[in-house]
């Protein structure tokens, strides 16, 4: 019984973890792709 609850905590917290990671990976992309993105309207705009 204790072995279950084990597995399943650490189960629930393995997704936590790695939805986290995933969210942190989205995240730092996305800022990238935008940074990209305003760096190329900037200087569009400045010239």
């Amino acid at each position: 019984m204790i072995m279950m609850g084990a597995l399943a905590f650490y189960t629930v917290t393995g997704i936590i973890y790695s939805e986290r990671a995933l969210a942190i990976i989205l995240f730092t992309f996305a800022a990238r792709r935008c940074d990209v993105w305003l760096r190329s309207l900037a200087s569009k705009s400045a010239a």
